[in-house]
């Protein structure tokens, strides 16, 4: 998503390297799957923390060296940008209201399981 993100840049040329586009891309996925390992795993405060912490820090260091491996080159010539339909705040609005209503259901959906399983637990089976 960032490498598309990026590209949408009107008015300069983009270059990628492609090492430096690799290795974003390899710790992404590696520390990804490191902090997942730990944050699912045995479950306990501390590999929940840890697992935390190395995907904050996956995710710095996959922009970082994103960024590192991507080269702005100015062009001399004017790039003509097409005129949005939706006003931006109309716009900011819906994706505000679309991401509350996600973590809106996923809350939801979190709160049911957590107290189907407290109730499992007090029943005893």
């Amino acid at each position: 998503m960032h490498y598309l993100g990026v590209s949408a840049i009107r008015g300069c040329g983009l270059t990628f390297h492609l090492l430096g586009t690799l290795g974003s891309v390899a710790i992404a996925v590696l520390a990804a799957c490191a902090a997942l390992w730990f944050a699912m795993g045995k479950r306990g405060l501390a590999e929940t923390m840890i697992g935390g912490v190395i995907m904050g820090m996956a995710i710095s260091a996959m922009h970082f060296i994103g960024m590192y491996a991507t080269t702005f080159v100015s062009t001399p010539t004017f790039v003509a940008v097409a005129q949005s339909h939706l006003s931006h705040s109309i716009l900011a609005y819906a994706i505000a209201m679309a991401a509350f209503a996600v973590c809106s259901a996923q809350l939801l959906m979190a709160t049911g399981s957590v107290n189907k399983a407290a109730g499992t637990f007090r029943r005893g089976y």
